[in-house]
């Protein structure tokens, strides 16, 4: 999951990413994290209840560039409720 610029700043490094590169070069796939980006700060969503969490994602994230037909793998470094990946299902 892409981080907000704030975030990346206030954390130093993104989790999720790590996870990635490494996942990606063990199954020996590219890694194309620069295709999405966070467009806005939102709050942690650990600090939601379940249908704000929904709420909070909605417009939080836009894609560069076309994923029409690829397969795409998207990676968070928590997984609760799932919310983070509701707003990517039609990506």
């Amino acid at each position: 999951m892409p981080l907000h610029r704030q975030r990346l700043q206030e954390r130093g490094f993104n989790q999720s990413l790590e996870i990635a590169r490494t996942l990606c070069r063990e199954l020996n796939i590219p890694l194309q994290a620069h295709l999405c980006v966070r467009t806005r700060a939102t709050p942690p969503q650990a600090t939601l209840p379940y249908r704000q969490r929904l709420k909070n994602m909605r417009g939080a994230f836009a894609c560069n560039t076309s994923m029409t037909g690829q397969r795409v793998i998207l990676l968070d470094d928590v997984m609760t409720t799932g919310a983070s990946s509701m707003p990517w299902h039609n990506v």
